[in-house]
């Protein structure tokens, strides 16, 4: 496993490729990571157990990106998430079209595993003004604890 040390926290990286996920075990994994498509993670975690976990899905055609940061307590239960999905098909109503467009959002997660949004910002990514769109995104299934998080194999 490529495992690096950066401002005190340990980092290890996987991805999933053919039917199971993979560590990253050199740099020469990593430049073989294929471009078509990916569903990678990165797992961060500091000296007093906090766990961060940045996730990365996309498309093989680059017509979607979903870039999602998880905090976990030391606990290992999921605390905080923020995602950004951007997509070239953003549904714009008053233009009649389909118009690249960007969605950031953040969640908390309660003691119970309750998720609620706490905030969302829809931007057209041309201009970076705020816009009403709809979109089709994926459905993330969340990793709701550490345990969760899959493993080389899976």
């Amino acid at each position: 496993m490529l495992v690096g040390l950066i401002g005190g926290c340990t980092q290890t990286q996987f991805y999933y490729q053919s039917g199971g996920w993979r560590a990253v075990s050199n740099q020469k994994d990593l430049e073989e990571i294929p471009d078509s498509g990916f569903h990678n993670y990165i797992m961060s975690k500091d000296r007093s157990g906090l766990v961060k976990v940045t996730r990365q899905l996309a498309t093989p055609s680059g017509d979607w990106f979903y870039l999602i940061d998880y905090e976990y307590g030391r606990n290992g239960k999921l605390e905080r998430i923020r995602s950004e999905f951007r997509t070239f098909h953003g549904n714009d109503r008053t233009a009649n079209d389909f118009l690249p467009t960007g969605c950031v959002r953040a969640y908390e997660v309660s003691p119970e595993g309750r998720i609620s949004l706490q905030f969302e910002e829809i931007r057209d990514l041309a201009s970076g003004k705020l816009v009403r769109r709809a979109f089709w995104e994926p459905e993330i299934r969340h990793w709701m604890t550490t345990a969760d998080l899959p493993k080389p194999g899976e």
